[in-house]
């Protein structure tokens, strides 16, 4: 394995209009973005490298240096991003922060314009935390500094975003959202399987879900589905993750399909606000939504609309003629003894 800590100039081959047109709004957007990524905000920054496969010559990112502040401090203080990291920092897995005494850190958090997303630890040693990334939401994608809380006297010699452990690929994977046989004709086929014997290929008995379970299809008009409604976690044929409806028409958690299940909570807080949080059974992940905003009713006859919706209901169902039914163990509501 090499690795490689530089300043790096990339070649990333140009997309071509024909290229943009099989991609989904959501692919042109994570197109644009990767695009940056090697483009542009990696020249500015040290990186480390390391090999993509025996003797494919080709290299990932692993990492990237965003800060190197050499500070000591005690108490509250932020630490300042570079111009872009806000823009980037979804296709990273961790940041972690290297130095001393860092026992001492208590937590670390993204302040943003209405609310602020606390980063929680996956790894704490006196020289290195380390904080899983969290979905960044629009109340926070504009930040320019990450701010720390300290309960003693802490080191800080670097920052690093830290991609996964497959790397960042210099090439844009266009497979999760491209619409696969765009220009093919739509053929009826039958298939037949056998339950109860499993297919090895070359020993290998189940796919990467990574790269298997993402594709990407175009849902059709939700319009019907968020009317009257405030918020609604929806799963839709065709789409590989959990999906937001609420003020914004339809925003992609990029939270996978859990088959075995999720567990949602809901804290309304004031103005039409309100945090989401979504946890994956079969791993147990949080994932925070933090500071979205509440569906408006649409005023009628010169009414106003307040601010704070009137939530009257909440429904657990599918839009499948009945045929299937969905189960609960429990639902609790329950109103917090403090301001929100």
């Amino acid at each position: 394995m090499i690795k490689i800590l530089m300043l790096l100039t990339l070649a990333v081959p140009e997309f071509t209009t024909a290229q943009m047109k099989q991609l989904y709004q959501d692919g042109e957007r994570e197109m644009v973005v990767h695009d940056y990524l090697f483009n542009d905000y990696i020249n500015r920054h040290a990186v480390k490298l390391r090999s993509h496969g025996i003797s494919s010559g080709k290299r990932v990112l692993a990492s990237v240096l965003i800060a190197k502040p050499k500070l000591k401090s005690n108490g509250e203080f932020d630490i300042a991003l570079s111009e872009g990291t806000m823009k980037i920092i979804h296709l990273f897995r961790a940041i972690e922060v290297r130095g001393r005494n860092l026992e001492h850190l208590s937590a670390l958090c993204i302040p943003g314009t209405t609310s602020s997303i606390n980063l929680e630890a996956s790894i704490k040693t006196p020289i290195l935390y380390r904080f899983k990334i969290p979905d960044i939401t629009a109340a926070v994608e504009t930040s320019t500094r990450l701010q720390f809380k300290c309960k003693g006297k802490v080191v800080i010699d670097e920052i690093h975003l830290v991609a996964s452990t497959k790397g960042i690929r210099e090439e844009f994977d266009q497979l999760p959202f491209i619409n696969l046989g765009h220009d093919k004709a739509v053929v009826p086929v039958q298939l037949n399987f056998d339950p109860s014997k499993s297919l090895s290929i070359n020993g290998h008995k189940q796919l990467d879900r990574f790269k298997w379970f993402r594709y990407y299809g175009k849902p059709n008009d939700l319009s019907e589905l968020r009317e009257g409604r405030a918020v609604v976690l929806a799963l839709i044929e065709g789409l590989s993750t959990y999906q937001i409806l609420d003020a914004d028409a339809r925003f992609n958690t990029r939270v996978f399909l859990d088959p075995e299940g999720v567990e949602v909570g809901v804290t309304i807080g004031a103005a039409g606000r309100y945090d989401l949080q979504l946890t994956t059974l079969s791993d147990n992940v949080v994932h925070h939504f933090i500071g979205r905003t509440l569906k408006q009713a649409e005023p009628k006859g010169g009414e106003t609309v307040t601010l704070d919706p009137q939530l009257n209901g909440f429904a657990l169902f599918n839009l499948n003629g009945g045929k299937s039914n969905a189960y609960f163990g429990a639902l609790q509501i329950s109103r917090q003894e403090r301001q929100l």
